[in-house]
Parts: structure tokens; sequence; C-alpha cells
């Protein structure tokens, strides 16, 4: 019987991953265009030719240092938290808590939404390809986003599957990920596992804002404050792996 539910448990977390993804990603502006966005960034530090060179090849390899790309990631970083937070306090109040196509809380769908847009911009300047083809969540990209997330939230099989991937790519030495080879990644065939654990963490992290809302007044700020720790936690987690990596330096091996 424990078993059972244990199976049913991990369908419904897996579930709630998925929705809330397929939402996220119908989201405008959910896609953000590395090379865009590294120019917008690094133009308003760096000349016109050295934010050229950092697009064509990496922040790293275009020498801007280590400390201005973690100041620009933690830049990054308090910028979404204040969105989430801000979202999370509107939405935490009484009687304010909705629900997207009936079955996925606002408040989740925007935090996720949040967090695929920051992984985006902390990969990008830590040395990563583009992650897009299209505006599109085929399989591909969704497992990606899958294995990315899980990293930011902690997830160990994750965090080795992101350092694997950085690897190849490093080797590779393309500005766009190479869809073939990631099809054929051996991590995808556990991207279900990583995608259930994921919703396990998402669902008790909304039971926690529901207890929360319960309590006049200071609800808000209880949902506000979950979401702060939850999302502040995996963004910093995520930027420590990144930052770690082999595309994050200078010289690749």
């Amino acid at each position: 019987m424990k078993e059972n539910a244990k199976q049913i448990d991990d369908i419904q977390a897996e579930a709630l991953w998925n929705k809330a993804l397929a939402i996220a990603f119908k989201t405008p502006g959910i896609r953000i265009n590395r090379d865009a966005y590294l120019r917008r960034t690094l133009s308003k530090y760096y000349s016109k030719s050295k934010t050229e060179e950092a697009i064509k090849t990496t922040p790293a390899k275009a020498e801007i240092p280590k400390e201005m790309i973690d100041s620009l990631a933690d830049s990054a970083i308090r910028y979404h938290l204040m969105f989430v937070c801000t979202i999370s306090f509107t939405l935490g109040l009484p009687g304010k808590l909705g629900y997207l196509f009936g079955t996925i809380p606002a408040d989740l769908a925007q935090i996720i939404y949040h967090a695929l847009i920051l992984i985006q911009k902390l990969c990008y300047l830590y040395g990563w390809p583009d992650f897009f083809d299209s505006d599109e969540l085929d399989d591909e990209t969704s497992r990606l986003m899958t294995l990315f997330l899980g990293t930011m939230f902690g997830v160990k099989t994750a965090i080795a599957g992101v350092k694997t991937l950085s690897e190849m790519i490093a080797k590779e030495m393309v500005r766009r990920l190479p869809r073939k080879a990631l099809t054929r990644y051996t991590l995808f065939v556990v991207s279900r596992q990583i995608a259930r654990l994921i919703g396990i963490k998402l669902t008790k992290m909304m039971f926690a804002k529901l207890v929360g809302k319960a309590i006049p007044i200071v609800g808000g700020g209880i949902s506000a404050a979950i979401s702060y720790g939850f999302f502040k936690r995996g963004a910093l987690s995520l930027k420590k792996h990144l930052r770690e990596l082999v595309l994050a330096e200078k010289e690749m091996e």
C-alpha cells in the first residue's frame, strides 16, 4: 500500500512540474536571446569590441574578470528575486491565490517563470551557448530546463548532469547547444526522476504557502518570505555550480 501511495505521489509531483513548465513557456518573454542579453549587459561596462568578443566566444574568454561576471550574476538574481517576492506577497493575501488553467497556482507559475529566465541569464554569463532553436517547448528544451532547475533546487543527479554536459560542450566549442548530441545524452533517461523530485519540492513549498495564507493580515508576508528563501537559495546554488564549471574558465580543457 505504501509503495503504491508513493508511486501515486511521484506521478502527481511529475505532473505538477510538467504543467508548471508548460504554463511558464506560454508566458511572453520566457526566451532570453543570448547575444542580445550579453550585448545589453556588457556594453554598459566594456567597449563594443570586447562586448562582441564575449558574444562570439564567452565572457571569460574575452577576459572579463570573474568578479565582474559574479557581480552581474548577483544583479540578475536580485532583479528577479524582487519580482518573485512582490508577486508572492500579493497572491499570498487572503482570497488572492489565483490558478492558471484551473490546476496550477499562479504563484508557482510565476516562480518557475522567473527561475527559467534567470537560468538563461546566469548560463550565458558563465559561458553557455544559446539554449533555443525556437520559442517552442520541444522535448529537448523541456528536459534541459528540467536539468537546470534540478540543479537550482539541489537535485544531485541534475548537478552531476550539468557538469558532464558542460564538459561535452566545452570540447565541441559551439555557440548553440547541439540538439542531436543532447538527444543522445544519457541523462535524459533520468529526466523524469529529476522532474518528480522538483515536483515534490514545489508541492511542499506551495503547501507551506497555503498554511500561511490562512493567517489573516500576515499571509502575504509569509508567502513572500517563503518565496524569498526558496528562490534565493536556489539561485545562489545555481550560480555557485555554474561558476565552477569548465565553461566559466578562460582556458577550457
